[in-house]
């Protein structure tokens, strides 16, 4: 019997000694293969690091093409502004010292995106200013007069800001007008000494007449601004007052040697009924035959004003 029990025992501990290597080996197996399946991660990661370097990096290039395409869409206003600014007004600076070269605008007011964008819009009235004081580069602005701006203006902001033509703001009027506020408070006042925006005078404001009054009176101060160059002999400046003649298209585009380089052609829709959405969509181009067949819809534009002499 004490055979017995000492072979079983002495089989046990063998048996011990033969678990304890298979678990030895077992936990070599898990480390190797644990450290495997980690370098298969790491290199599974560098590989998705450089498929994502990949992408961005083609897509930095795609973007680099679309800017180089002679014709693109260019987004909503007031997305389309900065397009204006870097693709016709920065352009038109690189001949400001030449006679060469005209710009032609035509807007519905010549403060155009000045409370949307007015961050930028102190660059862009100021630079076409100085081409005008300059007086090498020529300048012709078609837009509405005082009356038709007043009207639209107020058309435009009534339906936006209130409901049923009350005169009262809307709820969501009162919420786009804080947000107005806050806007003009924090970039308006910093870019120009014009004291009708100053802090102090917007937060003041409060009711719907006030509020009107002040985008209202912006515009027309901008028109007259414009009125008093229109002495120089570089400046052109039409007026359009019919109530038949509405702009179906803004246009900025910059002519050399008489033929166009480079515009950008915007469709203004100030909605519906319905609607008090304001929806704008543009193209920015170089192609000069599509430039020159906006040009007689520009000309037919300006045949419908009244040429402003000082």
């Amino acid at each position: 019997m004490k055979n017995i029990l000492s072979k079983i025992n002495d089989f046990l501990q063998n048996k011990n000694h033969l678990f304890n290597f298979l678990a030895f080996c077992l936990a070599a197996v898990a480390i190797v293969y644990a450290l495997k399946s980690n370098r298969d991660t790491n290199r599974q990661n560098l590989q998705i690091g450089e498929i994502v370097k990949y992408a961005i990096n083609q897509n930095k290039h795609l973007r680099e093409i679309v800017k180089k395409l002679p014709t693109r869409t260019i987004p909503s206003f007031p997305g389309n502004f900065p397009e204006i600014i870097n693709n016709v007004i920065n352009f038109t600076k690189g001949y400001n010292y030449s006679d060469s070269i005209k710009l032609f605008i035509c807007t519905d007011v010549p403060a155009y995106a000045g409370l949307s964008q007015n961050n930028l819009w102190h660059f862009y009235n100021e630079s076409i200013l100085s081409f005008i004081d300059n007086g090498k580069i020529k300048v012709e602005l078609i837009t509405y007069n005082k009356d038709k701006i007043v009207d639209q203006t107020r058309n435009q902001f009534l339906k936006a800001f209130c409901s049923n033509n009350t005169y009262t703001f809307s709820d969501t009027g009162r919420i786009k007008f804080e947000n107005a506020k806050k806007k003009w408070i924090e970039n308006f006042y910093k870019h120009s000494s014009d004291t009708e925006f100053s802090t102090e005078k917007i937060s003041s404001l409060n009711s719907y007449n006030d509020f009107e009054e002040l985008v209202v009176n912006f515009p027309t101060r901008i028109l007259s601004e414009f009125k008093k160059k229109a002495s120089r002999s570089n400046f052109t400046f039409y007026e359009i007052s019919s109530p038949y003649v509405n702009l179906s298209a803004f246009m900025w585009i910059v002519l050399i040697d008489g033929e166009p380089r480079r515009g950008v052609i915007s469709f203004p829709s100030y909605g519906d009924e319905k609607s008090d959405k304001v929806d704008e969509k543009g193209i920015y181009t170089m192609d000069r035959e599509l430039l020159k067949a906006f040009l007689p819809l520009y000309r037919g534009f300006r045949n419908s004003g009244e040429l402003i002499k000082n």
